[in-house]
């Protein structure tokens, strides 16, 4: 106070001893407030002790492992659940290298940036889920933060502070960044496999989302019927959108029980878009109790979101 902003100073402490008793102020990089505090007491351990409501209401915010993603790595778009960073260590934040995701701009434009780390917490005992107009997905912890759009620009909002009508960012259009068109036997090879594949969890190998777009449209055209593919295994249908996306549709997604549709939406002219992604309202936002010991997210630089949730929502890195 003294030095920086010029003004008197507060606690009149001459010891450490004095600020027993006193109240100070918590803050956390990606808080929009403070969090207020009484110090008890010192420790010799190099840590700082806290109520658990203390620490929580500063803690980062994060997604269920099982939330797909999509990034790049080696230059080739891929698609992978959060937890695939997670190498079983205790630690808070996991170096994550030659791994980049693609960023939403205030325009809705996607760039390319560096995931730095993956971050890693306990779950707390409840979360929220969101599900959108047009079928997609995602679970969250109360504080995290998803894009939305203000008629102006992109920006990022608490998920608690999110109600049913209001739009996310569902992805529309991306392209890959290194379409492999020297690979056409291996493309060829790789549709007939998939195509003869007939377990229950198979998904389209991450070598097919940089083929070139005739052979994406070959292997929709393979599957869909009439523009709907239909299956219980709600990882493909996902891959399916990523697909979509690649190919410049817009899938819309059903589900009943434990079967999932994937729909090609063919009138696209009512839909509100901006930049790469449409505008999807919020239908259900509800508490569920959480199944996760872990929860995650990624720290990435720049514009510091990313693309995850069923069906490729824009959401922001809470770090």
């Amino acid at each position: 106070l003294e030095k920086v902003y010029l003004l008197p100073h507060v606690y009149n402490a001459k010891t450490k001893n004095d600020l027993i008793g006193e109240l100070v102020i918590g803050l956390a990089p990606h808080t929009s407030a403070g969090v207020v505090a009484r110090i008890i007491g010192y420790t010799k351990a190099r840590v700082g002790f806290g109520h658990p409501y203390f620490i929580t209401s500063k803690r980062r915010n994060c997604l269920t492992g099982n939330t797909p993603i999509v990034i790049q790595n080696g230059h080739k778009i891929k698609t992978m659940t959060i937890n695939h960073f997670d190498n079983g260590s205790l630690d808070e934040e996991i170096p994550i290298k030659n791994a980049f995701a693609y960023t939403i701009d205030e325009k809705g434009k996607l760039q390319t940036r560096k995931i730095n780390a993956l971050l890693k917490q306990k779950s707390l005992k409840e979360l929220l889920s969101f599900k959108t107009k047009f079928g997609r997905e995602i679970t969250t912890t109360f504080n995290h933060k998803l894009l939305t759009f203000d008629g102006k620009k992109v920006f990022e909002k608490e998920c608690i502070e999110f109600k049913e009508g209001e739009n996310l960012l569902s992805l529309y259009k991306i392209k890959s960044n290194n379409v492999e068109k020297e690979f056409e036997k291996e493309f060829e090879k790789s549709i007939n496999n998939f195509l003869k594949d007939k377990s229950e969890n198979k998904r389209i190998p991450n070598q097919l989302f940089n083929a070139p777009k005739k052979y994406l449209t070959k292997l929709i055209g393979a599957y869909a019927k009439n523009g709907l593919i239909v299956s219980t295994n709600k990882n493909l249908i996902n891959d399916f959108g990523l697909i979509c996306n690649l190919l410049g549709l817009f899938p819309k997604f059903e589900s009943k029980g434990n079967q999932y549709k994937l729909r090609i939406e063919s009138n696209t002219k009512n839909l509100k878009t901006i930049g790469n992604f449409v505008l999807d309202p919020i239908v259900e936002i509800k508490k569920i109790e959480s199944k996760e010991e872990w929860v995650y997210d990624l720290m990435v630089e720049g514009e510091k979101n990313f693309i995850a949730g069923f069906g490729n929502l824009a959401v922001y890195d809470c770090d």
